[in-house]
């Protein structure tokens, strides 16, 4: 007689493939629970879950991102030391774990829209446009919702999309819809970097924020729609507009719920996502009965078990970064890398440079902002708050974009099934080249005006 093999096996009998799926949900219910209910023994319980999530997840994740993951740790080993309090390596777990649980409402939100009933009819007419104007595509829709849904834009615009085959054109989507996403950043009132850019400068006028952060990313946006449909991105826009209309009204009425959510309870965004969505996916599987409801639950239980791949590198990197914050070494390293009182163009050039290098490095866009400030204060530069405020937006941004401790680049990845180092080094990263030297310019010859 012979045994079966773990493949084929039932579901009952292989424990780790139920922890590798339970655990999200866990997860998911405790991050709920946690909000109303902000108890320490909770959150430990939640740190506990993350770790059991990962250990279970081992077996299936990629070698390479086991020496990553390895490397990573042993870095936060060395800088920790038993010299930094457990409460600084719990900053980086909550953030994985709020993050562990926001991915799992995402499948959700991405099953439930590819179910939505004119779904069908939306990816028709996107099917329509060619490869070039359904990036055009991407890039604007994506950017145009993550002003209110941050990187749940992800999940809405690709279920839209037709299924691809060709894992080449699929990156290249999901580099766009990257582009959309993270530069919302620049203006979205829903963001961290947002609310980083107040807490760092906080007499500097909102309006004055908002204003020049959105004609930053309108000019971001239309260089890269026009770089890639040419002359056909005013058509390309239309079309669009033209695919949203199936779906639109559900749309509206759960971004809609999401803005709400934040102004009545104060909620952030990644918590308001976490407690509407679900109830916009409970109604739309109710709505279609018993056959919509098991096939979008099935579908995005199904995903969520796969997601243990990038966790380990994403975790790994944020308690790392929350390490650096407080490492005393680093922070006296950062104070004494560039010379006092350069030029101005020398300074902001210097800076955005750093910022792009930073993230390429796989460094967080939190500990990027904070260098990026420190690097600007012992270079003992002349600058407007505007002005840094743009540099470190624009770093944030970069490193949104390219680390590998991105929260867009682990969902982008996760939704366009796209290995999520692939859209680490690639044609964003010369894009963003492009917008740091723009951003030199145009800032320099800002502040000589002003002067």
């Amino acid at each position: 007689m012979t045994t079966p093999s773990p493949d084929t096996q039932p579901l009952y009998r292989r424990p780790r493939i139920l922890l590798v799926i339970a655990l999200p949900i866990l997860l998911w219910i405790a991050g709920l629970t946690r909000i109303v209910w902000p108890h320490p023994v909770l959150a430990y319980a939640s740190y506990a879950m993350l770790v059991g999530y990962l250990l279970a997840s081992f077996p299936q994740i990629r070698t390479s991102n086991r020496i990553l993951g390895g490397i990573l740790i042993v870095l936060c080993l060395l800088l920790h030391r038993g010299e930094i309090p457990f409460s600084v390596v719990a900053r980086g777990f909550e953030f994985a774990v709020a993050f562990s649980a926001f991915l799992a409402v995402l499948q959700f939100v991405r099953a439930t829209v590819e179910f939505l009933p004119g779904a069908t009819a939306s990816r028709g007419l996107f099917a329509g446009m060619d490869a070039l104007g359904r990036r055009v595509a991407i890039v604007t829709s994506c950017h145009l919702l993550s002003v209110v849904l941050s990187i749940g834009a992800f999940a809405i615009i690709r279920p839209l999309l037709p299924p691809e085959d060709d894992p080449e054109e699929r990156r290249r989507q999901a580099i766009n819809a990257l582009r959309g996403v993270c530069t919302g950043i620049y203006w979205s009132p829903f963001t961290v970097g947002i609310g980083f850019i107040f807490f760092s400068f906080p007499q500097l006028p909102a309006w004055q924020v908002f204003s020049t952060g959105m004609v930053v990313a309108i000019a971001i946006i239309g260089a890269s729609a026009l770089a890639q449909g040419g002359r056909r991105s005013p058509a390309a826009l239309v079309a669009t507009i033209g695919a949203f209309r199936p779906i639109l009204a559900p749309l509206i009425a759960a971004t809609g719920a999401v803005v709400v959510t934040i102004a009545l309870t104060g909620l952030s965004n990644l918590q308001a996502t976490i407690v509407v969505m679900p109830i916009f996916c409970l109604y739309q599987m109710l709505k279609g009965g018993r056959e919509r409801t098991w096939r979008v639950t099935s579908i995005a239980i199904e995903r969520m078990a796969r997601s243990g791949d990038d966790m380990l590198v994403f975790t790994s990197a944020v308690v790392l970064g929350s390490i650096l914050l407080e490492s005393r070494p680093v922070l006296d390293a950062i104070a004494h890398v560039l010379p006092p009182h350069l030029p101005v163009p020398v300074l902001i050039g210097t800076l955005c440079a750093i910022g792009l290098g930073l993230g390429l490095l796989g460094l967080n866009a939190i500990l990027v902002g904070t260098i990026l400030i420190a690097l600007a204060a012992s270079a003992a530069g002349d600058l407007p708050d505007l002005v840094l405020a743009l540099i470190v937006l624009y770093g944030w941004t970069a490193a949104s974009m390219v680390s590998f401790a991105s929260l867009a680049i682990l969902t982008s990845g996760s939704m366009f099934q796209i290995d999520s180092r692939k859209l680490v080094w690639s044609a964003n990263v010369p894009f963003l080249a492009l917008v740091g030297i723009a951003n030199t310019v145009v800032l320099s010859a800002a502040v000589y005006a002003l002067r």
